[in-house]
């Protein structure tokens, strides 16, 4: 499975969440990977704490594989690669757990057939290995947006599920922009179609994550969980393995936000694409921000 995360704006974590939930995979047995396409800002190995990679390989990353500039990317075993300590000692029934970063200094491009050929072949080859492939797009209306949407529509990669996340805050101008990504002008469902995907299969494809739970830290915390969370959003959790389902969550209010399938104030999980289950992710913040 190709598992898509992107978001309209910065700041929503979905870095760090995905990259939650691709470890808490791995330590469920699954063998997954996480590919970098935040071609502008690849900083996965910050978040893995693999100081080699923090900000992008400074050579043979997804850019340069991507652009011809070599036969492949670079890959690292994040469980021997990492220095956090609790990531380096792999539990013996834990998967495989992969990162392909990017390049350090690299920026958006165009995709042309040779990219598009890279990309599909890329692939193909994490489904072949990996039984969960998380890539990590740009945010907003980017180059890897288009470039995912052309791939995945190839015909090689036809029969590939594919499922898409996209990240927001509680405010409802992240709402709104959320909205306007998937649904509005040269959004994805438009721009997917327009490279010959089915919109009715790519609309059931997406679900809309908020990272946005009660910080359980601090000492009015139960005011704030009271108060429906409006002042405190969690956007980064610890690497352990006993967790709650305080992660990715799909949420809108039905009554005023009609574009978020299944979800309301009663039901703040919503619906999990079939056959599929929510992903439980770690919850004890190491960052809380606030927003008035």
């Amino acid at each position: 499975m190709l598992v898509f995360a992107t978001s309209d704006k910065g700041g929503t974590g979905r870095s760090v969440t995905s990259c939650n939930l691709i470890y808490r995979r791995a330590l469920q047995g699954t063998d997954v990977c996480y590919a970098d396409f935040d071609f502008g800002s690849p900083t996965a190995g910050a978040i893995f704490e693999i100081p080699s990679v923090a900000t992008g390989a400074q050579r043979g990353g997804l850019h340069s594989y991507l652009q011809g500039r070599l036969a492949e990317p670079v890959r690292l075993d994040v469980w021997s690669e990492s220095d956090r300590e609790s990531l380096r000692t792999r539990p013996i029934r834990a998967g495989a757990l992969t990162l392909f970063p990017g390049d350090k200094g690299g920026g958006e491009f165009p995709a042309n057939p040779g990219v598009v050929r890279r990309c599909t072949e890329l692939f193909l080859r994490l489904e072949e290995e990996f039984e969960i492939s998380l890539i990590d797009l740009s945010a907003g209306r980017s180059q890897a947006i288009d470039l995912a949407l052309e791939v995945t529509a190839q015909p090689a990669l036809r029969s590939t599920v594919a499922r898409w996340m996209v990240f927001h805050r509680w405010t409802r101008q992240h709402i709104v922009a959320a909205a306007g990504l998937v649904y509005g002008d040269r959004g994805i469902v438009q721009t997917g179609h327009a490279r010959g995907h089915d919109m009715d299969e790519l609309r059931d494809a997406i679900r809309f994550v908020r990272t946005a739970v009660p910080d359980r830290i601090s000492p009015d915390s139960g005011r704030r969980r009271r108060r429906g969370c409006r002042n405190a959003t969690t956007i980064c959790g610890s690497w352990l393995p006993n967790t709650h389902w305080a992660g990715a969550r799909c949420w809108a209010r039905r009554r005023s936000i009609r574009y978020c399938n299944g979800a309301s104030r009663s039901s703040p999980t919503g619906t999990c694409w079939p056959g599929t289950s929510p992903i439980p992710t770690p919850s004890p913040p190491s960052r809380t921000w606030r927003s008035g």
